[in-house]
């Protein structure tokens, strides 16, 4: 595909200014936008980072509209944790206006980042961009300090360069996304709207017009404690339960379940890989000379358009998966008196 001299223009643009792109991303990774572990988790730098890129988009000419959302604007959804608050949280629109007669288009990222943990696997200091042989490090580079970057300095080169576009150019960056999803929701209550729309999520440099569903259970088992140095009676009789090794169960029905998934008809799709069920996080114990009382698997399992409810969300999946760990839990005689229990994040 051939380009027209003002899009050769544009690119030689940018090109010529890949070191100020580096810079802008690495101050963007220079700000600690860890997302929140719990729902009454203080802010860290989301606002800091949203008013540094709202003065750059400004200088632009943008129209930028910086706003806290309330609570209430994504209360009653899936994307809503008890506690939820977007105190220190701030979305952004940056609206280059069009000519006219034009569709307008969004372009979208967020700014919040998953914890570095574990620090002492880093070769780099997280918050601290550093450039090696031709790769930028830092967390967030990837996703998605790098693609929020990127939208920002095409929107500036289109501004340096007075290329008006026909219709509105929508900047969005929304903070809440890793941990529920609840910062983009926001934006769409807020009235962001646009005809088109691009996420610059990494892709490898794909063009991606679908995605998974994505549900998280953490499934807990219960046991019941003793010492582990003394022999135990049956737990009929009051003796120990090693929740550990009743999580086993669990873990197994689940592996079955993934396994019936890659089997079957409905787990195909042109576009996307079929579903997965993943064990992220285990949990349990007490002490070292202890029967563990209590052990947790917590899950994410990605889940195909198909299996989504007729609202787009993922209870299906979530059936289906009750359904297994309720199986698993019949076959065992201390599982089936004290069935395990299974809560759902927020849907993201």
């Amino acid at each position: 595909m051939s380009l027209t001299t003002r899009e050769r223009a544009l690119v030689e643009h940018i090109a010529a200014r890949e070191d100020e792109l580096v810079a802008l991303v690495s101050d963007l990774i220079a700000f600690d936008t860890t997302a929140r572990a719990a729902p009454d988790d203080p802010a860290r730098d989301e606002r800091a980072l949203q008013e540094y890129l709202a003065g750059r988009l400004a200088a632009g000419k943008a129209d930028c509209d910086l706003w806290e959302p309330r609570p209430e604007d994504v209360a009653g959804t899936k994307l809503s944790p008890a506690g939820l608050d977007f105190e220190g949280r701030p979305q952004l629109a940056a609206t280059f206006r069009g000519a006219g007669g034009g569709r307008s288009l969004l372009l979208n990222g967020h700014v919040d980042v998953v914890s570095p943990e574990p620090r002492e696997r880093w070769t780099t200091e997280p918050f601290r961009a550093e450039l090696r042989e031709g790769r930028l490090y830092g967390r967030g580079a990837c996703d998605m300090k790098g693609g929020v970057g990127c939208m920002v300095f095409a929107a500036e080169a289109l501004a340096e360069l007075e290329v008006r576009l026909a219709g509105d150019l929508v900047v969005c960056t929304v903070t809440e996304e890793e941990s529920t999803g609840a910062g983009g929701l926001a934006a769409v209550a807020h009235g962001v709207r646009a005809d088109a729309g691009i996420v610059l999520e990494p892709s490898s440099h794909e063009i991606c017009i679908a995605c998974r569903g994505s549900v998280i259970p953490t499934i807990t088992v219960a046991g019941r404690p003793g010492h582990s140095g003394i022999p135990q009676p049956d737990w009929r009789e009051g003796g120990a339960v090693n929740a550990i090794e009743k999580a086993e169960l669990v873990l197994d029905a689940m592996r079955r379940l993934q396994e019936d998934w890659r089997s079957r008809p409905d787990q195909r799709h042109p576009l996307l890989s079929p579903g997965d069920i993943v064990p992220c996080v285990i949990s349990g114990g007490e002490w070292e000379v202890s029967y563990p009382s209590s052990c947790s698997i917590t899950y994410h399992i990605g889940y195909l358009p198909a299996f989504a409810d007729a609202h787009g969300w993922g209870s299906r999946i979530e059936l289906e998966v009750t359904e297994c760990v309720q199986r698993a839990a019949q076959a065992d005689p201390w599982l089936a008196e004290n069935p395990p229990e299974i809560v759902w994040a927020p849907e993201v």
